[in-house]
């Protein structure tokens, strides 16, 4: 559980059939300056967690539109934190404290 202290911002990500997370343009630029993540199962969320760039690994955030929405596909994290395939849209919490995006997955 995140503690009220710990979140300094909530948005809504969006989570696909094919296993991608998709975050708006704003947010991404925001929490994900380097456009490059690790994606980390923990019980029931996921976590998102920003990487310097894409020279040190991780997943790509692609742009999919003109807006400049990101995507990733993390399809392979969510298999490990889900039993089925979560899809929608879902209110996620910035954890300050340990630099993460927390998405919950479960039902």
């Amino acid at each position: 559980m995140v503690e009220p202290a710990d979140v300094t911002r909530t948005t809504t990500v969006e989570l696909t059939e094919g296993g991608s997370v998709w975050i708006g343009a704003d947010d991404a630029a925001e929490m994900f300056p380097g456009d490059a993540l690790v994606a980390l199962p923990r019980g029931d969320e996921l976590w998102l967690v920003p990487l310097v760039g894409t020279h040190a690994g991780g997943l790509l955030l692609k742009r999919r539109n003109p807006r400049g929405d990101r995507a990733a596909l993390v399809s392979e994290a969510l298999r490990q934190c889900a039993d089925e395939q979560p899809v929608g849209a879902r209110r996620a919490v910035w954890d300050a404290a340990h630099g993460a995006l927390r998405v919950p997955v479960g039902p």
